[in-house]
């Protein structure tokens, strides 16, 4: 044996070459919170991702996801704002918003979301697939906050919350509504609200109420109302039972830094408040007599998986967050470990919610002192909020209630579900078994809570199963009450081939003029394909623009304006050049001459378009007022009142036999129809033909929608031509067709008399217009635009008092010669929402800096 020591040599550790913050992130990625936020955020992300591969949303298929108003309005407006980024435009006006329209209305109401301006980075084409992942991973993100809240609200960290967190991020409010992309901020924002509210109360801390509270404000005013009336509820819940001390402290910090929150967000709030108070809905008077819609059964069994979404009028709530709900929330109310001066105000703030659902004059107060028009009960994801909360603190003492207790609580739970299937006195959207699937989820939730209480299975096992549950029951429901497609490349040939003609039309004809289209997609066109039109679906519409548009004949509520049932005085008046349609009629007549064919339509050139700015006769709005009485009565009024004796419109047969309706034709000459007494059973869609004398068809459409009396272009139609309208629902003899022939002389006079005299526009910018009129004679320029105080109107460099003329269009009176016309837009409410918010975001850095002084000195004092 060797007299030498053996040396021993440990191994030495492997050397880690990763990055300090990387190795950080590591550890940190181990960490329990980090996996129950990380759960939190992806289970419903993949829940979304696999909706989109079962509805073969592109790119796992040819569809894509564009429901409702996200088809209609958001994907317009998100291209509108994506053309301004990439332009360089300012957010002041648009010229492809309808008529006209301040942006900035639009942005606060629909686009203010910071993440918004990512839309830089892709093309047209695939926008709608970048709103699209917008929407997914907000919805994820509400997960992520609700679970932030529950953990920090019952100061635990714990996997099941991710069960809660998941019911609120794909509940039946967003099943309804997870298309509204510009509602999602405040959803998400709420529960960080609502847990700044608690610091606020509970600790003085102020920070995080203010801040998400102003970033709610600023990026969605409108559902931050609702977040508003509820948080002063639960703040008078928070301050029941604290000492009266500091009850006078936290109603002082939570008056002072909500208001401080509303200042921040001044900057976008104020124009979009200032906007809205030139539509419809500022209108809208507070309810005289009370009323309910539903009782609450009928509410609450609204409550159960797979029960249809409502979008329309009819004020149901879509509250689905779970069928665990319904035994947990029986077994918060009978549990002791809960005290009841807690139980209680929970309690009643959720019965003030199902009030509230049903009731006419608190459904007015929670939606901002107006009644939503359709999209009902937009408050429930509060009421979601809360209900889930209180089911978590349940939860958590499941493990300590008998198990009598426990099945008294199914057998209630069982019971209800029963009470609704047959009581419930409104059973449509209760289809998909919707009942039966509610009981056995809630049989398999009491079967795991049993296995939960008393540790029957293992711990892990039972998480996984848990939540792989509660995945399927959220994806079960979103799967059958949510996620609507259309066809991507019929939606993307649509935009391409609109957009194609009107940069065509641009090249070829530059100026500042509108295009309208025969047949439409959505009411926003113009912006999707950025051309400028004379039709506009949005919630921020100016209410004059209606009120001309109802009285005219025209297409309207509102909400919107269309540019359907325009007569060529309409038309002339709105500063319409081209009329893009398709190629199977034809559509020509004496104010409509076929320009050119491109791709699979038809530009037709309006003969008789104004320009964007004409004068009428001096003191014409005194003379004629576009208010009362028949369309056809106001446009020949119109026509009398500029001198014109004869009338722009005569009478012409109207005949109905068994479902059809004839309309004579002694002369040659375009022919309107107004329908009188259409509802939506009756009339509503009608059918024309249009066959020349020898039985061949010259044209053919569809008209839907003719409830709404806007008056039918029949197009023009050759003496002896048969002309028939026949409709789909109902039958013709149930309403009174009013058919009418352009006399085209006396509407040529007219026009005549109307546009001798127009604004030759010589320069326009996103905000701005210049031009040059001259006149013989003192005459009235009126500018196509909807008016509103943010125009300021110079003539010769002179600021001018403006007027209106026909309830809806800026007006100047101009002396006899030559002048300069020069227009500017400033959003009203603009400089005093940057004012405010400067100022507000002053007082926040100065609370601030004065707090980290306050705990620096305490500090020093502790050493």
């Amino acid at each position: 044996m060797s007299s030498a020591l053996t040396k021993i040599v440990k191994p030495q550790k492997k050397k880690n070459n990763m990055p300090q913050w990387m190795q950080r992130l590591v550890r940190h990625m181990k960490t329990k919170t980090f996996q129950i936020y990380f759960m939190a955020f992806m289970i419903p992300l993949i829940v979304m991702v696999i909706m989109c591969i079962i509805n073969k949303i592109y790119p796992f298929g040819t569809k894509c996801f564009l429901r409702s108003d996200l088809y209609n309005q958001y994907m317009p407006f998100y291209a509108d704002l994506q053309q301004k980024l990439k332009n360089g435009e300012n957010f002041h006006y648009s010229w492809q918003l309808g008529l006209g329209s301040d942006f900035m209305a639009v942005y606060s109401y629909y686009l203010a979301c910071p993440l918004n301006f990512l839309i830089v980075f892709v093309s047209t084409e695939h926008l709608v697939e970048l709103m699209t992942l917008l929407i997914f991973l907000k919805i994820a993100a509400c997960g992520l906050t609700s679970c932030y809240y529950l953990a920090h609200h019952f100061k635990i960290k714990r996997y099941s919350m991710v069960c809660f967190s998941t019911f609120y991020a794909l509940s039946g409010f967003m099943a309804a509504y997870n298309w509204n992309i510009m509602w999602l901020d405040a959803i998400l924002l709420a529960p960080l609200i609502v847990l700044g509210l608690e610091e606020l109360v509970s600790a003085g801390k102020w920070k995080l109420y203010c801040v998400t509270l102003g970033l709610s404000i600023m990026i969605n005013y409108y559902m931050s109302i609702m977040i508003c009336l509820f948080l002063v509820l639960y703040f008078i819940i928070l301050i029941l039972y604290i000492p009266w001390k500091q009850k006078l402290r936290s109603f002082f910090q939570f008056g002072f830094i909500s208001i401080l929150a509303a200042c921040m967000g001044a900057i976008i709030m104020l124009p979009g408040v200032a906007a809205i108070m030139e539509t419809g809905f500022s209108n809208a008077d507070f309810p005289k007599t009370c009323q309910f819609y539903f009782n609450a059964l009928d509410v609450l069994a609204r409550q159960c998986v797979n029960v249809n979404v409502v979008i329309n009028n009819d004020h149901w709530p879509n509250i689905y967050c779970g069928v665990a709900v319904l035994f947990l929330f029986p077994f918060y109310v009978s549990c002791r470990q809960i005290e009841w001066k807690k139980k209680i105000p929970n309690i009643l703030l959720l019965a003030f919610f199902i009030v509230s659902f049903s009731n006419n004059m608190l459904n007015f107060i929670w939606h901002g002192m107006n009644y939503p028009d359709s999209l009902p009960a937009r408050q429930s994801f509060l009421y979601i909020l809360v209900l889930l909360t209180i089911s978590y603190e349940a939860f958590l003492h499941v493990r300590e209630a008998s198990a009598i207790h426990l099945i008294v609580c199914y057998v209630i739970a069982c019971g209800f579900v029963g009470a609704c299937m047959l009581f419930n006195t409104h059973k449509t959207d209760y289809v998909n078994n919707a009942y039966l699937l509610t009981l056995m989820f809630l049989t398999v939730y009491v079967v795991l809570g049993a296995a939960y209480k008393h540790r029957a299975v293992d711990y892990r096992l039972f998480l996984t199963m848990v939540i792989l549950f509660v995945s399927f029951e959220a994806g079960i429901n979103t799967f059958n009450t949510s996620i609507s497609t259309v066809t991507r490349s019929k939606y993307l040939k649509k935009y391409t081939t609109n957009y194609d003609v009107s940069k065509d039309l641009e090249k070829n004809d530059p100026g500042l003029y509108r295009i309208e289209l025969n047949n439409r997609m959505t009411k926003n066109d113009g912006p999707l394909s950025g051309f400028k039109t004379a039709s506009l679906f949005s919630s921020t519409v100016n209410s004059g623009i209606e009120n001309f548009y109802d009285e005219m004949g025209m297409d309207y509520s509102k909400v919107y304006y269309s540019y359907d049932g325009a007569t060529p005085l309409a038309s002339a008046m709105l500063g319409v050049k081209y009329l893009i349609t398709d190629n199977s009629s034809d559509w020509s007549d004496s104010y409509h001459t076929l320009y050119k064919k491109i791709d699979d339509v038809n530009v037709y050139k309006i003969n008789s378009g104004f320009s964007i700015g004409y004068c009428v006769p001096a003191g014409l709005s005194d003379r004629w007022t576009c208010e009362g009485g028949n369309p056809i009565d106001v446009q020949n009024a119109l026509a009398n009142a500029v001198g014109v004796k004869a009338s722009m419109f005569t009478d012409t047969e109207a005949k109905t036999m068994g479902n059809v309706t004839t309309i004579g034709t002694p002369e040659s000459g375009t022919i309107y129809v107004q329908i009188s007494g259409a509802s939506k059973d009756n009339g509503d869609t009608i059918n024309l033909t249009v066959k020349d004398s020898k039985g061949i068809k010259k044209r053919i459409k569809t008209y839907s929608d003719t409830k709404k009396g806007y008056l039918l272009n029949l197009g023009y139609c050759e003496a002896g031509d048969n002309v028939t309208l026949e409709t789909s629902t109902g039958s013709m003899t149930e309403v009174i067709v009013y058919a009418y022939r352009v006399n085209d002389d006396v509407t040529k006079e007219t026009f005549r008399k109307l546009a001798e005299n127009q604004l030759k526009v010589t320069e326009y910018g996103s905000d701005y217009l210049k031009g040059t009129v001259d006149l013989k004679t003192k005459k009235d320029l009126v500018i196509s635009v909807p008016y509103d105080k943010g125009w300021t109107i110079l003539v010769d460099g002179k600021k001018q008092t403006v007027e209106k003329f026909a309830g809806a269009f800026p007006m100047v009176a101009l002396s006899a010669g030559s002048h300069q016309i020069s227009m500017k837009y400033i959003p009203e409410g603009e400089y005093e929402g940057i004012a405010i918010s400067a100022g507000g975001l002053a007082v926040f850095a100065l609370l601030v800096y004065v707090d980290r002084k306050r705990r620096n000195k305490r500090k020093i004092y502790r050493r």
